[in-house]
Parts: structure tokens; sequence; C-alpha cells
């Protein structure tokens, strides 16, 4: 195999991204470096988050449309990960409940229970599904 790519000029591929997911040489390999890549853009975008003044409900639209959407496409493409998921979880709740500002994170006030925040909001939730 090294001979035949050494005699047509090919060069090995190892990692590459296809439709956002980080290809590898194993399928374990595959997962992790992909949930690394979603873990990375989430904690960007939560940060973001954090750093604006925005209204609760603010927030709960913003979640839904930019972390939720991340996460449905990788777990839909490489099935779900219990660490992956709490992570994800932890960073939503985090987002919620906390501010930043000036690289200093500030705890806010918790107006729903985090085992509500799924729930409709005729039982007291926000309707951000949790992972």
């Amino acid at each position: 195999m090294e001979e035949l790519m050494c005699g047509l000029d090919l060069k090995r591929v190892d990692k590459m991204v296809y439709l956002g997911l980080t290809i590898c040489s194993t399928y374990a390999d595959t997962r992790q470096a992909t949930y690394g890549v979603i873990l990375k853009n989430i904690e960007k975008k939560c940060s973001l988050l954090r750093s604006k003044y925005l209204y609760l409900f603010h927030k709960r639209q913003l979640i839904n449309a930019t972390v939720i959407q991340l996460v449905n496409h990788v777990v839909m493409s490489m099935g779900t990960d219990e660490e992956f998921c709490r992570q994800i979880d932890d960073k939503i709740v985090e987002t919620l409940w906390q501010t930043e500002s000036k690289g200093h994170r500030k705890q806010g006030r918790r107006l729903v229970a985090r085992r509500r925040l799924s729930m409709s909001y005729e039982m007291g939730g926000l309707e951000i599904p949790l992972v």
C-alpha cells in the first residue's frame, strides 16, 4: 500500500471533517474528536450568551436555535454518549443561570428548577430539551 501511495504521490489522510463531523481512522477516535469540537463550539456560543444581558426567554430561544441544533446533528450521526450529554446539560444550565462580565462569572437567580427545564410552560418549565 505504501509503495502504491508513493508511486501515485498520494498522501495518507488520518483526519478530515465532513458535514461537521471529524472523521478519524477509528469510530472511537471519530466520536471523541467530534464531541471535542462540538463541546468547544458550544462553549463559545454559551460564553457569548452569558456575556450579553438577555432575559431568560431570549436565552432559551437562542439555546434552542444554536446549541440544541448542534447537539441534534451529532447525536443523530454518532449516537449518544452519557458523559457528552451530561456536559451539554451542564453548559445549558450554566448559560441560563450565570452571567459573564469582564471575564468573571456571576451566579444569577435560579428561576426554574433544573429538573423542570424540559417541562412545558404550564408545568412551570422552559421547554428546553435537555440532551
